[in-house]
Order: C-alpha cells, then structure tokens, then sequence
C-alpha cells in the first residue's frame, strides 16, 4: 500500500505564502507590506526568504527602494487566487454537505419545455448551498395562489398585479413568435400579422378559461371573436410541439423556450405584429419566506441560463420586415 506522501506529495506553497506575495505586490514595500498583514517587517523578511529558499526562486528583485516582481512572482499572483477561491469553495460545500437541502416548487406560467432544467440543476450543484428544485406548470392567477398557500416557494411568471404579501424580482423580457411546420406557407415570411391567425388553428397551453380570454384580448385588442383564430387548449408542451411539428396547426411560443428545437430544425419561428406579444418576466415568492437567499440564488441561475437561450434563439427568428 502507498504511503500518503507519495499519493499527495505536499506542497511547498501554502495560503500564507500566496497571501505574502499579494500583499507585497499591493503595498510595495515590506514595511507597508507588514503593516497589511499585520506582522513585524522582520517576520515578514524572514517568511519570505524561506518561501524564496524552498522554491529555489527569487519573488521580487530589489530596485533602490522599490520591490519589482519576478515571473514567478506574477505566476503566483496570476494563478493564487483562483487557488484560493477553489479552496474557498471547497470549505464552503463541506459546510453544506452536513445540512439538508433547502426545497424549492418552482412553478412556471404558461407553456414552456424544461430542457433547461438539466443546466439549472447542475449551476445549483455546483454551489455553496445545496437546493433542490422541482417544477411545475400553472395559469397565472393559480401560480400566484400556490405561493401564497405554501403550495410552492416561487414562480417564474408575467402577471403584472401582485397579490400583497409576495414579493417580484424582475429577470427578463421577451415576446411571443409564431411556431410552425417548416414546410408552412408561412415559413418563408418575416413577420406574421395577428389578424391573418384567424385562418389557422391554433394550438394554446391549457390556460383557465379567464386566463386564456385574457391573453386573447392582450394579443388581438379590438379583433373581433369572429376573426380569431380557433383555440385548442393542449395540457403538454411537447405535445404541442408535436402537432405543429406535423403541420396540424401554429403555436405561440417565446423562441427561448424551443430552441432545441429550433437549432434542429424541427419548427420555425416568426416575428408576431402585436404589442401584446411582449411580456415582462419576474421571479416571486411571499415576503416572509425563510429561505429567500435561496430563492434569489434560483432566480438569478435562471436569469442568467435564459439570456443565453435568447441569445441562442435569435439567429432562427427572422429580423422585422415586410413579406
């Protein structure tokens, strides 16, 4: 069986020694050096000619009465601190991995797939304190109530009137595109007028009825019922995307949200002319929940990984213009 030294032989740098060097380089001079660290210049002098004689290199070069770094002085400088910020993390999930982890229902309004719930997982795996996320979809107006009734800690959603006692951090902005079969005869337009909807069926997540007359108003304004288009309401997103992927009808989807999809080939997406199209996104959960930190930590992970499917998504949605 090996010896533990010749597993992990020990090494000749250690947190103090990359904490010396910084703290030269910021002061430079030793005496202000010293004072930094609050320690005598001459204990200082000697932890660094001890550092200097064990790696067999000079780490300054003395001019007049100025300290200038060597190499490997800027290699420590250059490299030390993400050793240390490693370090720094590790001791932070080994404090973690004594506590449970904080659960969190997060539920999302309206219809989107959750490819990107994999990279949420992992970006929270990856950090100080361990969270669990589950998910779920919900209308707005029940998303909001399942916060309030402790049914789940935060929702990711677009309502504009909050209900008081729950709290909004605002995230993101996008707005509603026009998802259909390649081979639509719409495919090869650049936008998409709301009034020409009327002739297509249109496939909707499984909004309530309130909800869903809500959108419609938001989206066609003064449009007559007669010249909307036919609504079938589908409780799956894949399922969705299924239909319209066989071109049995058109969705109305933010690019974000199918960019997998897009990228494959499978759907198109075409600008929409309406200004309901747009929407405002926030993270929300009650004002006194105990774990908002947490929460917080979510929503800025979202944030963060839906910016990058925006940006993703726009090479497959054709710029505004005229047919």
């Amino acid at each position: 069986m090996k010896q533990i030294h010749e597993v992990l032989p020990e090494p000749r740098l250690d947190v103090r020694d990359l904490r010396l060097i910084a703290a030269i380089e910021e002061a430079g001079t030793l005496t202000k050096a010293a004072a930094l660290l609050c320690v005598t210049q001459s204990a200082l002098s000697h932890h660094l000619a001890r550092l200097e004689e064990r790696l067999g290199v000079a780490m300054f070069e003395r001019v007049g009465r100025t300290l200038h770094k060597t190499a490997a002085a800027r290699l420590v400088l250059s490299e030390g601190q993400d050793l240390q910020q490693r370090l720094l993390a590790l001791e932070q999930k080994i404090a973690a991995a004594g506590r449970d982890p904080i659960h969190i229902q997060l539920h999302v309004q309206c219809s989107t797939a959750f490819f990107w719930l994999p990279e949420l997982m992992k970006s929270l795996d990856a950090g100080a304190e361990p969270i669990e996320v589950g998910v779920a979809h919900s209308g707005g107006t029940r998303l909001l109530q399942d916060v309030l009734s402790h049914k789940a800690q935060l929702a990711l959603c677009f309502e504009d009137k909050l209900p008081p006692g729950l709290r909004a951090v605002e995230l993101f902005k996008d707005r509603l595109a026009v998802v259909m079969d390649p081979s639509h005869p719409w495919a090869q337009r650049r936008r998409i007028g709301i009034t020409q909807l009327a002739s297509q069926r249109l496939f909707s997540f499984d909004l309530p009825e309130k909800e869903l007359r809500a959108l419609g108003n938001r989206l066609f304004g003064d449009v007559p019922e007669r010249n909307r288009p036919t609504v079938r309401r589908i409780p799956l997103t894949e399922t969705i995307l299924a239909l319209v992927q066989n071109g049995l009808g058109i969705a109305l989807m933010a690019p974000w949200t199918v960019v997998p999809h897009l990228e494959r080939g499978d759907i198109v997406a075409r600008s929409l002319s309406s200004p309901g199209a747009a929407r405002r996104w926030k993270g929300v959960y009650r004002e006194d929940y105990e774990h908002r930190c947490a929460a917080e930590a979510v929503l800025a992970r979202l944030k963060f990984i839906v910016t990058g499917l925006a940006r993703r998504a726009e090479p497959w949605l054709l710029p505004a213009g005229s047919f």
